[in-house]
Order: C-alpha cells, then structure tokens, then sequence
C-alpha cells in the first residue's frame, strides 16, 4: 500500500481553529486488501472515513479526513492505526502552534589575515523560519577585538536578519569562538539550546626576511671585507615577504645609529685616532655622502605574498682628495673601516621621521622594518718601486737592446694586488701581467729596444686590475650597475728615459776611369764630390783629377772653399746647364768657378725670375688684404646684431645639429666607463627624510586646499605614478586615531596630519563609510610641493561601547592604505572627591551657622554632566543640605558643593545624599557630624 502523506502535520495551529488535512492509502499491490482505519485516542484530532465492508482491489484507494482543533497554545501529538489484512502500520499525528524558528548561517571565516589594524567584516545571515518574530541576543564575554552588529533583534517571519562580524586584525593570533543565544518571543521552546557561531581568522604578522644567498639561514650581517679605493663589492642576498599580502618596501640607511663607524681606521687606538682625526678631514674621505659608499639593489619593489625577491648589497669606496693643500704633499688615502646599519621597511601609514629617530625602538616600527649590519674595509693601494720611479737608459743605437731591473712591492697586509702593463713604443716589460701577494715582492725588467732615432720619455703605466661595476657607453646604460668587470680603476706611471742614435749610410761615389763613350756621356753614378772628399775615392779617379787635390799652384785666390763640388772633366755632355742652378761647382786644377749658361729658350734668366716673384707678390698682397676686409667687416656686421640689449631667450648651442657619423666610425670598438651611482640607485637615510620633514614642518599648516585638481600642472603630478620611495616620503599619520573616552552625542576632532616631502603635487582622499565619523570634512585635498596638510576627524556617536574602524585613504587614486580609528563611547559620568564627608564645627563661625564641609564633583570626560542631588530620608529626618543641589559641571571641570549640618535635639548625625547624573550614572555620599 502507498499512504500519502505518511506523516500528518499541522503547522501554526492556533486557538480554537479547526485545521483539516487529507489522507490517503492505496492499493499498489496485484491482490485485494482489507484495509480498515481506527481513530486517534486524544479528542484533539478526529478521523472522518468510511471504512470499506469489501475488500480494495488493485489500484483503488480509501479516501480519509483528519481534523485538529485545540483550545490551548501547546503542540499536540497522536497516531492513526491502520490495518492492512493482518498487518498493523501507525500514521504519527503532530500539530505545531506558531512559533519563531531561527537558523544561523555560518561559521565565519576570514582566513588568514595580516595583522596590520585593518577592520575586517563579513556579514552571516540569520533566517526565521517560522510563523512568529524572534528576539536574537548576542553573549561574548571574551577579550578579541571582535564586534556584532546588531548585538540583538527580533527578525520578522519569513525574514532574513543579517549581522555583520567586525575583526580588528590587532595582534596575531588564531581562531576565536562566539556563542549565540536565541531568545523567542513569549515562547520558551523545550529543549531548544543556544546556538554557537564559529568565527574562524588565522591573523599572521607580516614582516620582511633577508636571507642569506645559499636560501639557509637569516642574514643579520652584511660583510664585505676589504676593498681598495676605486673598486666594488656586491653580496647578493634574498629579500622575503613573510605573509599573505604584498608588500611595498624600501630601503633606508640609518645614519647617526648606536654603533656605527663611519670612516675609522679601528687598527688605531683611540688616542691615536683623536690625535690624526683633524688632519684626515683635512686631506679628504671615503665617499661625499654615505649613500653613495652603500646601496642596495634595486633600493624599492613590490613583493608578493611569501615571494622573495634577490637584492644586491654594494660597496663602492671612492677617496675624495680635500682642496686644501699642496699637491706636492699628497699622501695615499687611509684606511676606513665602517660599521653601519640599514633596514628594509614596508610602506604604509606611519609616524614622523622625527618620531621614528627618537623611538626607533617601539614595537610599532619593529614590526614594519628588518635591520641589517653592514661591515666593510676601504683600503688603498700601496706599491712601493726599487729603485726608483725614474729609470734612464742612456744612449744606444738603433736596433740595440739594453734593460734594468725594477723590483714591486705590495705593502698592503690583506689584499693582493693584480698589475697589467701598457704597452708602450721601444720599451718593454716582462712580464706583463703579475699578481703579487699581501706583503710580497715581484721582479720585473724594463727593456729598451728603439727602432728609430730619437729620445724617448714616456710613461709606463702600470694598471691595477680590480671588479669595477661598468657599463658600455654606447650600447648599454648604467642600470646594470651590480654587473662587475676587470677593469683598471688606479695607474701607476713609471717613467722611462732613453735615447737612441742613427748610424748613417753614406752611398759611395761610382766614377768612370776614362772617358766614356758617347752613348752615356756621363762621368759615373753619385758623383756630387767635395774637394775635401775627394781622397776618398782616389781610387776610381784618374791621376790627374786624383793629384789635383794637392795642386795648388794655380789656384785662384779666395776660391778654396772645400765644400765646393768638383767639377769632373766631361760631366755635362752636349749640355752646359748645371743640374741645379744655386749649387757651386769649381774646377780640379785653378778652383774657378765654372761658368753657368743659362739658354733664355729653355729657362728664365735672373731679372726675369725676379720679375716674376715680384709679379706674384702683388697678386698675393692684394688677395689677402681683401681676404682681411671682407672678414673684418663680416665680423662688424654680426656684432652690431647679437650685442644689442634685445633679450630672445634663445640657448646657446640650440637647434645645431650633432655631426653625422660616417661609416667607417660605425665599427669603433665598444669603450667601457666605470659606472658613477645614479640618483635613483642611492638610498634614503634617516637623517635625510627628517631634515627634510623638518624643513616642511616649519612651513605653516596649508589650509583651503583645493579639493580636485584645477590647474595642468596638478593633474600631471596627480596623475604620476609613486614609486615606493615617493610614497615613503609623504607621510600620513598617525598610525592609529585614539579618540579615548568619548561621551555619548558628543563631538570631539582628532588630526590626520600629511606631510608631502616630494617635490611635486599630490592628491589625496579619505574614505568614510562609518556613520560616527561622517561629520568629517573636507575629505579629498591637493597637497602642494615641500607642505603639510591635515584632515580633521570629527566622531560623534549615539551608541554605547567600543568603536574601531579602519579608514582607508589613497594617493593620486592608485595607493591605497588605512589608519586605525579607536574610540571608547561611555555616558556622561561625574566623580566624587570623597564618597564620606565628615562634618565638624569651625572656630570663629556662629552656633546657628552649622557645620560645613566641601566635597568637589570632577568631570573628566568631553561632555557637560548636569545633576541633582536628593537626599535619603531616614524614619528621623535629615538634618543636612547640600548646595548647589542642582547644576552642570562642564567638561574637564570641577565643582565644589557645601554640605551644612544644622544641629538640633532630634537631629541625626548621619546623613546621605544620592547624586543623579542625567543620561549618566548615580553614587552616593556619606555624610557623618
């Protein structure tokens, strides 16, 4: 059989109602069933059915009715029997008078989140399924920071109530537990138990971690070692973001620590360093500022969560020479050790950098920061030449060879020192490429080898080889500054002296012994000879030119120039011409001087030669002294043009355009530089961000500021993009607003103070979705360059108890971060200076004037405290007043009241008085005379 419904229920029955449901059973089986029904026992539910006689064929049903009536609200229960053939089945019976039937959703669950004083809030829904309103009413005993809203209700029929759950994310911690109790309305459900919620949030504390480069162990300490002055280190290292929210960090080097030693020789005892210290501030130091000494790269970025990301530590000692003194009395650079320190902080809301400095140790900020030590050495480099800086070769010949012994010495005790050699024209070196150990020496020879005549004084350059951080000039910029090369970053010159001489290559004369035939006509080969050279080829003359020498018999007088050529016998044939006009030529034998023919169809004679160059001398004059005037006169006209008092604001130089490289200079090799630090690459430091906070901080506090930007140049700025490290420069704060005790429907202003320390506009709005602080205006402004500004908070609130928000505020429209609103709302209250007053007589005052006293009311909170006083009768009177009995004591005020004691027979000696405070709370005072 099928019987629908198996179970009867009536729902929302109320008082004297008749409520009637149909029942059903059907023969499903193949075979006829005696069915037969058999009322309910209580009176509460009646059954109207015919019962069949026959029995129910396959497929057919019996048709039942059962009706509930009660006239009490409780809920009833009862079975129908039914019998099927010889088996018995009971139909349960239940009617349910209306009733509030609550569920609440959850659990509430907020995951991990980051302990950074964010309100966090979600909301869980509470359902009434049933016919009737129920009250809700939350119980939490606990010590979280955690807030229901609303904390009780009642939540209609058929009707969703929903609460919100707020979290402050305070202190790290783990799943909390809140008890939820329902409360129905003029019902108490039997049975019914409170129902728990289960608000779940892992609360982590996010924090940086520099580990070491091996990814083993935290790295607290940064040691470079010893560097010469001119070179580079680099430490790699991994920067990581423990928790489950990106970051933003920055680097700052934090000048004027404890500790830190910036620029001392530590092998030196104290009084020896106070001895020398002002001399070596004479000659000069390690760096111009200590962000260019140290750097971190890259100094900025944004990790993810538990990402790390790999940062390089450098050290770049540079010995800067001081102006002050004589060249002449240069002496190498110290050594400076430095012990300095640098944290890696994440950018948010924080406090002033003057704050920062004065209480770096406070939790606040060692939460936000990871601090490293760094240790370094800067040392010079000391190489010490044998014999002498100076090395003179002397005079050698052409092709000679002659060298000298030079002896290095490496006087620096820790590093060693690599030495590369120029080359340079007729020396050499070898070798030319040495290493010399800490404290050792290294041999090497000077050659000199010339190839030409000369004297030769060049510099040999010694260069030391160290790992510089370079960039090409060309092809690559300076931004791969943690990239090291072999490079030279010191010279030492050695200079070389040497003189070479040429051994001269006279060609001998050729002379023909005889005469010649006609078809050579010539004498013989180099055969321009001097009388005083004459001996030396005797032997290819004739006798008779050969003894013409020694003949002096007819000479000629004032002809015995020995520097006259010879004027051999048939030397010019079928010609008369001498080869070069102005050259001398005498005979063997008389030393006259032959006579020089000069054919005028061949040559120009003297007067016309001198005709000519005088001639051509005119011509010469008269183009260069035009030449003069037409420049002279160029050079008037431009003159008068530029030099007059016209101002046309043009540059020098402006508009020309840079020179065309031609293909060949396509080729040139690619020179590399040693890479300078660039702005962007130094760090900040402590001392920085707070003088410049300082600066600003003088300036007066920038007030109707506009709220949107205007003008072109504060859109572009509100527009651009912050770097972590702009962002850590404006500072908003503080941290945390604590407004403290703050009476009920009573205003009270706090300052969210901003200071831009960048050069440039920001813009800056507050998010308020709170109706407490919603007085609070403006709520956007334009912060201009080098200012401050603040926003006033204005809370006002209407309910009772703690209050916590997070406020969230973005920069330029793409930062966003938050500051932490506390607040405790109380009712107004007043304090007694003393809850028993005992009255006594005071000498020089009347009988009848009574006895006296003073008790003070103290209002220590932020809103006017009206009261009363009433006095607590006894069954004998009272004989004490108080006045005022009625008044206001204003904020963080005080007043006094006087109470009398007006003695009588009957008067009783004690008293009491109860002080009501409207809207507040009520004590008492005793009173004894």
């Amino acid at each position: 059989i099928r019987i629908s419904p198996p179970v009867v229920e009536f729902v929302d029955a109320t008082i004297n109602e008749v409520l009637t449901t149909n029942l059903s059973v059907q023969n499903v089986s193949k075979f006829s069933k005696r069915i037969r029904f058999h009322a309910p026992v209580t009176d509460k539910f009646k059954l109207h059915v015919s019962n069949p006689e026959r029995p129910v064929a396959p497929g057919l049903e019996v048709q039942a009715t059962v009706e509930y009536m009660n006239n009490m609200a409780e809920d009833a229960r009862d079975r129908i029997i039914l019998s099927v053939d010889e088996d018995i089945i009971e139909i349960p019976l239940y009617a349910y008078t209306p009733t509030p039937l609550l569920d609440l959703e959850g659990p509430v669950d907020f995951g991990m989140v980051v302990a950074n004083s964010r309100v966090l809030n979600q909301e869980v829904a509470l359902i009434n399924h049933g016919s009737l309103a129920g009250e809700f009413k939350v119980v939490y005993s606990g010590s979280k920071p955690i807030v229901i809203t609303p904390s009780s209700g009642k939540v209609n029929p058929k009707t969703i109530q929903l609460i919100k759950v707020e979290l402050v994310t305070d202190n790290p911690g783990s799943i909390y537990y809140l008890k939820f109790k329902n409360m129905h309305h003029s019902v108490q459900l039997e049975g019914m138990q409170d129902t728990k919620l289960e608000i779940r949030a892992t609360i982590v504390e996010q924090s940086l971690q520099l580990i070491s480069h091996d990814k083993r162990s935290p790295l607290m300490c940064v040691s470079f070692g010893p560097a010469y002055y001119g070179t580079d280190r680099i430490e790699p290292a991994y920067l990581f973001n423990n928790g489950p929210e990106p970051v933003k960090w920055v680097s700052v080097l934090e000048e004027g620590a404890d500790g830190e030693e910036a620029g001392t020789d530590l092998t030196k005892s104290t009084a020896a360093m106070l001895a020398t210290s002002p001399m070596e501030r004479i000659r000069g130091r390690a760096y111009d500022i200590l962000t260019s000494l140290i750097t971190v790269l890259p100094n900025q970025g944004t990790i993810g969560p538990y990402q790390k990301v790999p940062v390089n530590f450098r050290f770049s000692p540079r010995f800067n020479s001081s102006t002050v003194g004589w060249e002449a009395t240069e002496k190498p650079p110290p050594r400076q050790d430095f012990a300095l320190f640098m944290k890696f902080e994440m950018v948010g809301s924080n406090d002033s950098f003057l704050e920062e400095i004065n209480n770096s140790g406070s939790p606040y900020w060692s939460n936000k920061k990871i601090e490293v030590a760094i240790r370094a050495t800067a040392v010079p480099v000391l190489v010490n030449i044998h014999p002498s800086n100076t090395f003179d070769f002397g005079e050698i010949f052409c092709g000679d060879h002659t060298s000298a012994l030079c002896t290095l010495t490496n006087e620096s005790a820790l590093l060693p020192l690599n030495i590369q050699c120029r080359k340079v024209a007729h020396f050499n070196v070898t070798p030319a490429q040495t290493k010399i150990p800490p404290g050792k020496t290294q041999d090497i020879i000077l050659s000199f080898q010339p190839n030409q005549a000369g004297s030769f004084q060049p510099l040999q350059l010694l260069d030391v080889i160290g790992k510089v951080c370079i960039s090409a000039s060309e092809n690559e910029g300076c931004d791969e500054v943690t990239r090291l090369r072999l490079t030279s970053f010191q010279t030492i010159p050695i200079q070389l002296v040497g003189t070479s001489v040429a051994i001269p290559k006279h060609k001998e004369p050729k002379v023909n012994p005889g005469i010649t035939p006609l078809v050579t006509n010539e004498t013989g080969q180099f055969i321009d000879v001097t009388f005083e050279n004459i001996n030396k080829v005797k032997g290819q003359l004739r006798t008779t030119i050969v003894n013409s020498a020694n003949a002096k018999l007819h000479l000629h007088d004032g002809d015995k120039k020995k520097k006259a050529l010879v004027a051999f016998p048939n030397d010019r044939a079928q010609s008369i011409r001498p080869s070069k006009r102005d050259d001398e030529y005498q005979t063997p034998f008389t030393r006259s001087k032959r006579h020089t023919y000069i054919d005028p169809d061949y040559a120009y004679t003297v007067e016309e030669e001198a005709s000519r160059k005088q001639h051509r001398d005119k011509y010469t004059q008269f183009i260069r002294e035009a030449t003069d005037t037409r420049v002279r006169k160029e050079q008037t006209k431009a003159y008068k043009e530029i030099n007059n008092p016209t101002d046309l604001a043009l540059k020098p130089a402006d508009g020309l355009k840079p020179p065309k490289l031609s293909p060949m200079e396509f080729d040139t090799p690619v020179q590399y530089q040693i890479c300078p630090l660039k702005e962007k690459h130094r760090l900040l430091t402590t001392r920085q961000l707070a003088n410049q906070e300082r600066v600003t901080a003088t300036r007066p506090v920038t007030e109707g500021l506009n709220a949107v930007p205007t003008t072109h140049v504060e859109k572009a700025d509100c527009r651009r993009h912050l770097s972590p490290q702009d962002l850590h420069k404006v500072v908003i704060g503080p941290p945390t607003i604590d407004f403290g005790e703050v009476c009920l429907r009573s205003t009270n202003n706090k300052q969210l103070h901003i200071v831009n320390n960048l050069n440039h506009f920001i813009h800056v709005q507050v998010t308020i979705d709170c109706k407490e602080l919603r007085q609070t205006s403006p709520l956007s402004q334009v912060i201009p360059a080098q200012s401050k500004a603040q926003f006033t908070l204005v809370f006002e609130s209407n309910s009772q108890g703690k209050f916590q928000r997070s406020i969230s505020y973005t920069v330029n429209s793409q930062h966003e971060s938050h500051v932490l609103v506390l607040a405790d709302v109380v009712p107004v209250a007043l304090e007694l200076s003393s809850e028993y007053l005992e009255l006594s007589s005071e000498p020089g005052l009347p009988a009848d004037a009574g006895y006296r006293a003073i008790v003070t009311l103290f209002n220590h909170r932020n809103y006017p405290a009206e009261f009363t006083w009433s006095p607590v009768l006894s069954d004998r009177g009272t004989a004490f007043s108080i006045r005022p009995a009625t008044g206001t004591v204003e904020a963080f005020k005080d007043l006094k009241c006087e109470v009398v004691f007006h003695p009588s027979y009957f008067a009783p000696l004690e008293g009491e008085f109860h002080i009501q405070v409207h809207n507040g709370n009520s004590t008492s005072l005793k009173c004894l005379a």
